[in-house]
C-alpha cells in the first residue's frame, strides 16, 4: 500500500505554488496536519483524516479569499494517471494538486500561469522560456538577498541581477564576480529553494542582450 503523496498549492498570501510531500504517518494520533508556505510562512491549508483513507482539506483561496473545503481519498490519488485538481468554482483557478510526485510536478508545469500584471508591466511576455518559473526564482532570490545569503568571494554583497530567457545571472557590483541560476522548470525552482546561500565567483563569460533587474527594488 502506498503511503505518501504530493500536493502542490497556491499560497493564499503570496500566490506562489508550493510543493509538499505528505506521508499518512504525519497524521499520527489523528491530529490535523497544518501546512505553511515555505517562502512567506503563511498558514496555507489544513488536512484532516479519521481513518487514513478518507481526507478533508481546507485551503484559503488565493483569488476569492474564502476557505474552500474538499474531500478526497488515497484510492482516488493512486488509481489514476492524472492528479486530483482542486479549483475555485467561482474563478476556475486551480488552487491545489494532489497525486504522485511526478504526476503533480508535470501537471503543475502545464497549469502554471504567468504573473500577468508583473510581466505586462516589464514587457517580458515572449522573452522567458517559462514566465511563472522565472518569477518564482526571482522571488526566492529576493528572500535570500534580504537575509544577506547572496554574496561574492571578494567579500562584497552588493549584487546585481540580470534576467536571461532561461536563467538569471547574478553579478558582483564590485569585482564583477558572477553566478548563473537556471530558471526553466520546476526542478530549477526546487534546487534554488534548497540553497542555503549563493557564493559568486570571478566571471569568465559576459552575457549580452539581457534585461537588468535590481534585486533591491
Amino acid at each position: 500500500m502506498k503511503t505518501q503523496f504530493t500536493l502542490a498549492y497556491r499560497c493564499p498570501q503570496c500566490g506562489r505554488i508550493e510543493f509538499r510531500h505528505i506521508s499518512i504517518f504525519e497524521f499520527s494520533g489523528k491530529k490535523p496536519l497544518k501546512v505553511q508556505c515555505y517562502l512567506c510562512g503563511c498558514d496555507a491549508l489544513v488536512i484532516k483524516t479519521k481513518d487514513y483513507k478518507e481526507f478533508i482539506i481546507k485551503i484559503k483561496c488565493v483569488i476569492c479569499n474564502i476557505p474552500h473545503i474538499y474531500y478526497f481519498s488515497l484510492r482516488e490519488i493512486f488509481r489514476g494517471k492524472e492528479p486530483i485538481i482542486l479549483s475555485c468554482t467561482d474563478y476556475e483557478l486551480e488552487v491545489c494538486f494532489l497525486g504522485e510526485k511526478s504526476l503533480v510536478e508535470n501537471t503543475v508545469d502545464k497549469y502554471e500561469q504567468d504573473l500577468e500584471e508583473f510581466i505586462d508591466e516589464l514587457g517580458y511576455d515572449d522573452y522567458f522560456v517559462n514566465s511563472e518559473i522565472m518569477m518564482e526564482c526571482i522571488n526566492i532570490l529576493h528572500d535570500l538577498a534580504e537575509k544577506d545569503y547572496i554574496y561574492c568571494n571578494c567579500g562584497n554583497n552588493d549584487i546585481g541581477m540580470t534576467l536571461l530567457s532561461d536563467r538569471i545571472e547574478l553579478r558582483c557590483q564590485y569585482c564583477r564576480g558572477y553566478y548563473d541560476i537556471l530558471a526553466r522548470n520546476r526542478k530549477d525552482v526546487e534546487y534554488l529553494m534548497n540553497s542555503q546561500g549563493i557564493l559568486l565567483k570571478k566571471a569568465s563569460i559576459v552575457h549580452r542582450d539581457s534585461y537588468p533587474l535590481d534585486p533591491n527594488r
